[in-house]
């Protein structure tokens, strides 16, 4: 008498409970109240050489960051720079806080600058 082979009984799927993910915590990009501009430093996200790219960077960040901004730079020899600014007028702290807050939220390194 032949023995047929029995199939190897196929172990459960194991299934992991749904996993709540938190919410997103707010990291306070918003507009800063006139008490809180008094500091020397200002965040600046990037710097670009016409001013169609950095108002056009502008646009997009602005419903992310009410407080950005263009400014035009003379830098002489190397020209006319436009930067795109957020945050104006914050103590140094407060700028390295909300640099690193928008460089989670953004492709952009900014960085604390004096103003």
């Amino acid at each position: 008498m032949i023995k047929k082979a029995e199939p190897k009984p196929t172990p459960a799927k194991v299934t992991k409970p749904a996993e709540k993910k938190a919410p997103a915590p707010s990291i306070g990009l918003t507009t800063l109240s006139k008490k809180m501009t008094s500091g020397p430093y200002v965040v600046q996200m990037a710097s670009f050489q016409t001013q169609k790219y950095a108002d056009a960077e502008q646009r997009k960040l602005k419903s992310m960051i009410p407080d950005i901004f263009v400014e035009k730079t003379d830098l002489g020899a190397k020209g006319v720079w436009y930067r795109l600014r957020a945050y104006n007028g914050i103590s140094y702290e407060e700028a390295k806080a909300k640099a690193a807050e928008v460089a989670k939220r953004t492709k952009y390194k900014p960085y604390p600058m004096k103003k």
